[in-house]
């Protein structure tokens, strides 16, 4: 939302089509929904209008998101950057407690903006490494 703000771009869709990935995709302690929001942050601005289109930049600007995000936060696993499996009673009971979704969470959050940021700002001279 805040990319898409950033670049004069307003939908109500935009926050309710994301709300399903918090917890590694609903609670299921999967892929991190900050990541997966910065990837669609990146395919707001570069992804395909037309089946037509090429995807090799929002290729190329996700790979590295991904890449930065590892290299940032060590996994883009939910369960790994808690430190507790919240798709059980028992992991979920540790997230309430502990308060991470307004600590960790949120952390990873505003750290993966700053990260697509940073590639938006970048994105001319980043190309995917799986091309010459």
């Amino acid at each position: 939302m805040a990319v898409a703000e950033k670049h004069n771009i307003q939908s109500d869709i935009i926050p309710a089509i994301a709300s399903g990935f918090c917890g590694g995709m609903s609670r299921t302690a999967g892929l991190c929904g900050a990541l997966v929001g910065g990837i669609m942050a990146l395919g707001i601005l570069f992804g395909r209008n037309s089946p037509h289109d090429s995807p090799k930049k929002v290729y190329a600007l996700t790979e590295r998101l991904v890449h930065d995000f590892e290299k940032q936060f060590g996994s883009r696993n939910c369960s790994e950057l808690l430190g507790c499996d919240i798709s059980t009673p028992a992991g979920e009971a540790v997230f309430e407690v502990k308060k991470l979704g307004k600590t960790v969470c949120l952390d990873i959050t505003v750290k993966t903006t700053d990260l697509v940021m940073q590639i938006l700002e970048n994105h001319q001279d980043i190309r995917h490494s799986l091309v010459k």
